[in-house]
């Protein structure tokens, strides 16, 4: 359905948003490559790229994504994908 990788060289042009990894606003979706943050690719079969961009800003708005860090939050991949995975079932009503 959706892939989450850390930014590279590969995957900077083909990703359809990004999401900021690390600082106050880890989880939040952007459109442009930022330092410390992840690629997100989707299957456009299954998913499409504009609807889970607001998917995943409504759930960084909602404070369901999970920070860890006390001085510097961050996100990790596995959690932001648990999260995110709650968050569609809780829309979806899976």
């Amino acid at each position: 359905m959706y892939s989450i990788k850390t930014v590279n060289k590969e995957n900077k042009e083909s990703a359809d948003f990004f999401i900021i990894a690390k600082g106050d606003n880890a989880g939040k979706p952007v459109f442009e490559p930022t330092a410390n943050s992840f690629a997100v690719n989707t299957n456009k079969d299954l998913l499409i790229p504009e609807f889970f961009y607001y998917l995943v800003l409504n759930a960084y708005n909602k404070g369901v994504i999970f920070k860890k860090g006390s001085v510097i939050p961050f996100v990790t991949i596995a959690s932001l994908k648990a999260d995110l995975n709650k968050e569609i079932k809780n829309i979806l009503k899976i």
